[in-house]
């Protein structure tokens, strides 16, 4: 796991409880001392379940989309969604309510930390690919 990930777990002291609903599907709760947050996540098959770094990537890389984007036009535009279409002013509704919970759930200075850290990841991921 990536160590920026890991002192995100540790500095809000998160925890994960997982229920496997159906095959493949799962509801994950994560805790800490300033929130929770149940979201439901399904796998590829034979992934299993989600561990708390995935989850914790995987919302970061969510918010990122937002905070990347100055509105809605913005967002549909750079990924080439419809606005005509309801399901792409869902999807963007949806992001920004992950985006909302995932906020409380870390706090803001741990939310902050975390998308530069994943900034900074990406950044010196892109200068020296593998």
């Amino acid at each position: 796991m990536t160590d920026f990930i890991e002192e995100v777990i540790s500095d809000a002291k998160l925890e994960l409880i997982i229920f496997e609903q159906h095959e493949n599907l799962y509801e994950c709760t994560l805790t800490s001392v300033h929130g929770k947050m149940v979201k439901e996540m399904k796998m590829q098959p034979g992934y299993g379940a989600p561990s708390l770094g995935n989850i914790i990537y995987y919302y970061a890389l969510r918010s990122q989309q937002i905070d990347q984007c100055d509105d809605i036009l913005d967002w549909a535009k750079e990924r080439e969604q419809d606005l005509n279409e309801a399901s792409t002013i869902a999807n963007f509704n949806q992001l920004l309510e992950d985006q909302k919970d995932f906020k409380i759930l870390l706090s803001e200075p741990i939310y902050q930390n975390l998308l530069t850290a994943l900034e900074i990841s990406q950044a010196i991921e892109n200068a020296y690919p593998q």
